[in-house]
């Protein structure tokens, strides 16, 4: 049974995303260290290859370098990505762009030591607008599975379809451990957030209940453009 949830106001919804940045810009600080670490060691190594005539052996030692730095570009662009003043977003987006955030869940998954799956929506599917706030609703949810699957030890999973004119993003923990709503882990409230942010783009979250009632999923469904 799918059933669509409540919503919150929009001064709190703002107030919950410039939160949720500052959370994964201090995530993401312990994550930049050690690259930076690593290409100030690589460089000074290089160096001293390049005075001893070791072309080669330098030229590999570039290479990790380019490596670390187009891995620190592409978290610190997804970052700024967050950052942006959301707009209504009128024109169509690729539905693949939901997920342009895959190396920040990558980071908060792995800092969480998480298994993590997630198979994106096909891009030959367009969400029809309001590309920004289905992102930090998908951002969201994804927070509420990570939550449930640190404390269940399950596998976090992200699956995005694409049927008529709806995108459906699901998320739910493998293994049929139950998404908890309580006042004890404030999943409830934030699950009103991002119903919030769903209806900024033209959207809804629904719940899909499993045994006894309890949430076995949560389903972004988004406007999609024929």
């Amino acid at each position: 049974m799918n059933t669509p949830i409540s919503t919150q106001s929009d001064l709190t919804l703002d107030g919950w995303r410039f939160g949720l940045i500052s959370r994964l810009a201090d995530d993401l600080a312990h994550e930049i260290k050690n690259p930076l670490h690593s290409m100030l060691i690589n460089l000074e190594v290089m160096r001293r290859k390049v005075e001893h005539g070791a072309q080669e052996a330098a030229l590999e030692r570039g290479d990790v370098v380019e490596q670390e730095i187009h891995r620190l570009h592409g978290l610190l662009e997804q970052l700024l990505l967050l950052l942006r003043p959301l707009k209504d977003g009128s024109e169509s987006s690729p539905a693949g762009e939901l997920f342009g955030l895959a190396g920040l869940f990558e980071v908060r998954t792995k800092q969480a030591r998480v298994g993590w799956v997630h198979e994106p929506a096909p891009e030959s599917c367009l969400l029809r607008h309001g590309l920004e706030n289905a992102r930090f609703a998908l951002l969201q949810l994804f927070e509420i599975g990570l939550a449930a699957a640190i404390r269940s030890g399950a596998e976090l999973r992200l699956r995005g379809d694409c049927s008529g004119e709806e995108i459906q993003l699901r998320v739910w923990l493998e293994g049929g451990e139950a998404l908890a709503v309580s006042d004890d882990t404030g999943t409830a409230q934030l699950l009103e957030q991002a119903g919030g942010l769903a209806r900024r783009a033209g959207g809804r979250l629904e719940m899909e209940e499993g045994q006894a009632g309890a949430l076995a999923a949560a389903v972004l469904v988004l406007p999609a453009s024929r």
